[in-house]
């Protein structure tokens, strides 16, 4: 729709089709007129002539024509010229109806190795997303939860890809555990006039701006999953635990942020250095990976007999992990 480059000039594209109009309107006069050129072209000027109350706008010229104007040589070409400016009053009106945004949707579904986290093969799985996303996608928000045993009862992924543009594609991913595939669901804004930016944004289901921080690439991450075991990395108590959770927001933080107040990890590629409570991260810029252990609450009943289930978090690890 708003992809066709031509709505980035509407303006100048009807008026050289209006003065295209014009100039054959005048080859086909039927009697000689002093000055009927610019005759010609007040009378397209007065059927484009409008008068804006409340945001409404009238078109007065072509009902002056049509309640005062009577003339004598060449009424005809007259008459059109009134019209085609009347026209290009229209296609002026109808194109500040349309939407400032228009956002297009698409879905896809593909394999996932597995849907046990600790049996995925991270890198295959991305390797069949990233014909959708491209390798360059970024995270903007990434949440695991799975059994003790690593069967996985979520995984939703949210990329972003070209984010400091206009033209941002915002990607949200999600495994289905029991079809064993990811559905991938992506949407791209693509303004009315691209010489305008955008205002705004909605997590990828409207128009959109660029982001103000910076975010890890989702490769980074794959590699990272790769490189690493998540049981050597999860906090203690799988035995007792009902289950685990991962978090990951992608943002990129320096080295002068404070160390951590518990024990963590920092991980350099395949290196994995143990931080005590305090201690200065030794990166000079990273991304953080949260691992914590799940721990379901007692059902919560109404007073109709019906119940909400929920869960807490505990024992969070923090990894920092360079990007």
């Amino acid at each position: 729709m708003y992809d066709i480059a031509i709505l980035s000039y509407t303006g100048i594209v009807i008026q050289t089709v209006a003065l295209i109009g014009l100039y054959f309107i005048y080859r086909k006069r039927e009697h000689l007129e002093n000055g009927f050129a610019l005759k010609l072209l007040g009378y397209f000027m007065l059927g484009c002539f409008s008068f804006s109350w409340n945001s409404l706008s009238i078109p007065l010229g072509i009902a002056a024509y049509l309640l005062c104007f009577r003339p004598v040589l060449n009424p005809a070409p007259k008459r059109k010229a009134v019209f085609v400016g009347f026209l290009v009053f229209l296609s002026g009106f109808v194109y500040h109806l349309l939407p400032d945004h228009y956002v297009s949707s698409h879905q896809v579904d593909v394999p996932a190795s597995d849907s046990n986290i600790y049996q995925m093969n991270w890198k295959s799985d991305w390797n069949e997303i990233s014909r959708y996303t491209g390798t360059d996608a970024i995270v903007q928000d990434v949440r695991v939860n799975f059994e003790p045993d690593g069967t996985l009862e979520q995984l939703n992924m949210n990329l972003v890809r070209d984010s400091n543009t206009d033209h941002a594609v915002y990607y949200a991913i999600t495994l289905d555990p029991d079809q064993s595939e990811y559905r991938i669901q992506y949407s791209q804004t693509h303004p009315k006039d691209p010489r305008k930016p955008s205002v705004s944004t909605n997590g990828g289901t409207g128009p959109s701006r660029p982001l103000s921080v910076q975010h890890v690439r989702m490769a980074s991450l794959i590699q990272t999953l790769t490189d690493h075991s998540v049981k050597d990395l999860l906090p203690p108590g799988q035995a007792d635990g009902n289950g685990f959770g991962i978090s990951v927001d992608g943002q990129l933080w320096s080295s002068h942020v404070p160390g951590p107040s518990e024990t963590a990890f920092a991980i350099d590629k395949k290196k994995i250095q143990p931080l005590e409570s305090g201690q200065p991260v030794p990166l000079p810029s990273f991304y953080r990976i949260l691992f914590y252990r799940m721990v379901k609450e007692p059902p919560q009943y109404t007073k109709d007999g019906s119940y909400t289930l929920s869960s807490r978090s505990e024992q969070t690890r923090h990894c920092y992990v360079a990007p």
